[in-house]
């Protein structure tokens, strides 16, 4: 049969449960803001996206604007 453990150890065990803990509580905490930054990110990636489209419209707009107005100028 085992011997019990001395409160020594029983202490031991009990810090590093603790640290154990703290860690996990730690992570969790990170992995909460990561979370946070994701969606941020997504959202600004979203807005970039629909930003670059409407660039992209306007810059057709003026190519053809000026491709008009050029074949109109050659009449």
């Amino acid at each position: 049969m085992s011997e019990p453990y001395t409160d020594a150890e029983r202490a031991a065990h009990i810090d590093e449960i603790h640290r154990v803990t703290a860690d996990l509580e730690i992570a969790q905490a990170v992995a909460e803001i990561n979370d946070h930054a994701l969606a941020q990110f997504g959202k600004q990636t979203k807005n970039l996206r629909r930003e670059l489209a409407d660039a992209r419209l306007a810059l057709f707009e003026l190519q053809r604007t000026t491709t008009n107005k050029a074949d109109h100028a050659e009449c």
